[in-house]
C-alpha cells in the first residue's frame, strides 16, 4: 500500500459514484474519535469481558466521529474512475431529504451516512485506515540519520556486551 499525503482538502469516492470532500485528519478529529472510541469501550466494559463485537462498535465509532469532522461536501462523480476528482465533476445535491431538499453534510447526516456499512467501511478502508496506518509507521519508525537523535547510539545490546569485556579485561 502505497503512503498517504493528505495536503489540503480533497475529494475521495466510496462507492457507486458517491464522492466525499474531506479535510486532511487534524488533532480535533482524531481527540473526537478517540473519545468516541473510549466512550463504547466503557459502556462495553461494564457489561463483562472486552469481546469482539465491542471492539467493531468502538472502531466504527471512531471512524464515525472522523467523518464529522473531516467531510466538508458530498456528491456524486460520473467521472472516470482513477483519477483526480474536481469540483466540475461532482453532482452535489445527490442526498436530499423526504421534500426534496438537498442535504449538507451536517454531523448529523454525516451520521445517517455512514450508518450504511457500505460508505462507512468504504470511508474507513480507502480514508481513516491509510492514514492510521501511516501515523503508526512513523511511531514505530527507526531514527533519522539527521534527526534530532543523530549520533545517539543505539544498539544496547552491543555496548552492554563492550562494557562487560572492558570491566573483565
Amino acid at each position: 500500500m502505497s503512503k498517504v499525503i493528505m495536503l489540503g482538502q480533497r475529494w475521495i469516492p466510496l462507492t457507486d459514484g458517491v464522492v466525499v470532500m474531506v479535510d486532511p485528519i487534524g488533532r480535533l478529529a482524531l481527540r473526537e474519535g478517540a473519545k468516541a472510541y473510549t466512550a463504547v469501550m466503557d459502556v462495553a466494559s461494564k457489561d463483562g469481558p472486552e469481546n469482539v463485537d465491542a471492539r467493531v462498535a468502538a472502531n466504527m465509532a471512531y471512524s464515525i466521529a472522523i467523518a464529522k469532522h473531516t467531510i466538508r461536501a458530498w456528491g456524486y462523480f460520473s467521472g472516470e474512475p482513477g483519477g483526480v476528482i474536481t469540483p466540475d465533476q461532482v453532482d452535489q445535491g445527490v442526498f436530499r431529504d423526504d421534500a426534496g431538499h438537498v442535504l449538507q453534510p451536517t454531523p448529523d447526516a454525516i451520521e445517517m451516512l455512514m450508518a450504511d456499512a457500505v460508505f462507512l467501511d468504504a470511508f474507513d478502508e480507502i480514508y481513516v485506515e491509510p492514514y492510521v496506518a501511516a501515523r503508526n509507521e512513523k511511531n514505530a519508525s527507526s531514527p533519522l540519520p539527521t534527526g534530532s537523535s543523530a549520533g545517539v547510539e543505539t544498539n544496547t545490546a552491543e555496548r552492554a556486551s563492550n562494557s562487560k569485556a572492558e570491566t573483565a579485561g
